[in-house]
């Protein structure tokens, strides 16, 4: 059974789509269908892990980190930003 898409979008492939050369569909699958998926190439522990993290993200992890200017001496660009910059690499 192929997950239906969903009508929540994020803000990073909401603001993508008219960039996008091609339509984009989210598809949100529940917590059992990702496990089903993960676990044909995941161990069992690592499905929990992953889905634990992804399915509740802290704050924190949600935060952009300063590290990408520290390292690179410019802000980061926004996803909208790399997919206009690179949309002819994926067919745009």
């Amino acid at each position: 059974m192929r997950p239906t898409p969903t009508s929540r979008c994020p803000s990073s492939t909401r603001s993508t789509s008219p960039r996008s050369p091609r339509p984009l569909e989210l598809v949100e699958l529940t917590p059992e269908q990702a496990r089903r998926q993960m676990s044909e190439f995941m161990p069992p522990e690592v499905v929990d892990g992953t889905l634990d993290i992804l399915g509740r993200p802290t704050d924190h992890e949600q935060a952009a980190s300063p590290d990408v200017e520290a390292v690179l001496g410019k802000p980061a660009r926004g996803f909208g930003e790399w997919v206009e910059r690179f949309a002819a690499a994926y067919g745009g």
